[in-house]
């Protein structure tokens, strides 16, 4: 996939990262990680290692994100660090690769609990969580560039791993599983761009936010499999130059 292959390419380790966060102050509760390496085709030649802890929020988890996560506050308690050990911790599993390092994430919602998070931690480190942002890959936003669904709608972490026929390993909303499961679809893909390329080309047929000449023309190579520069050029004229209907007089 070529524009996938040009946001890695200066990149040799990758860090898939999944953060869960907390209803209403949207501060982090949980994070999870795994750390690869790259063949030179920019697949995933090892999973290197993987980290996953809870950390202690100061607003309330919220009982929507406790029924999706599993994570209560009992849990928090008995488990969880300062988001401030938790940046550290992270930086640490990343080791002497932490600025050579790109972080994988599947939407931006983790960017947000990161910088969220560091406005009720003030003692925690800004400057970690600006090198995460700044190397910082949305996938779900590459993927959704060519391919949505029949109304247009993104694809959930599941959907996507469904398209390239892989189930999701283990339980969804749990931090670690969501991680390595998004290094699975990032490697899916690389490895079968011809499903991206269907996917999209069918998007294409059905997408109206085109100019309308060019819409017809998609239209017309979908139905005959061929269209013509002349083609383009009638269909441009008729948005510019068709004669316009006269309204019946009225008697």
């Amino acid at each position: 996939m070529k524009k996938l292959l040009k946001l890695v390419d200066s990149y040799q380790t990758l860090v898939f990262l999944d953060l869960e966060g907390t209803q209403f102050s949207h501060e982090m509760i949980a994070l999870g990680a795994v750390k690869v390496r790259l063949h030179k085709n920019k697949t995933i030649k090892r999973f290197t290692k993987s980290m996953k802890v809870c950390v202690k929020p100061h607003e309330k988890i919220g009982r929507i994100v406790e029924n999706l996560t599993k994570i209560t506050p009992e849990i928090i308690e008995k488990e969880g660090i300062s988001y401030k050990d938790a940046l550290v911790a992270f930086k640490k599993f990343c080791g002497r690769d932490f600025t050579k390092t790109l972080f994988v994430t599947f939407g931006s919602h983790d960017i947000r609990i990161l910088n969220q998070s560091l406005l009720h931690s003030k003692d925690a480190s800004s400057e970690i969580v600006h090198q995460i942002s700044k190397s910082h890959l949305d996938l779900s936003q590459v993927l959704s560039e060519y391919v949505r669904d029949e109304n247009s709608n993104t694809y959930s972490l599941v959907n996507f791993l469904s398209l390239f026929g892989k189930e999701f390993e283990g339980e969804p909303h749990d931090c670690l599983q969501d991680a390595i499961n998004l290094a699975y679809l990032y490697n899916e893909a690389l490895k079968q761009p011809k499903i991206i390329f269907e996917k999209y080309v069918a998007w294409l047929e059905k997408y109206k936010k085109m100019p309308r000449p060019i819409i017809k023309i998609v239209q017309k190579i979908s139905k005959d499999g061929v269209a013509t520069y002349e083609d383009f050029k009638e269909f441009a004229y008729e948005e510019i130059a068709a004669p316009v209907k006269k309204k019946k007089s009225r008697r």
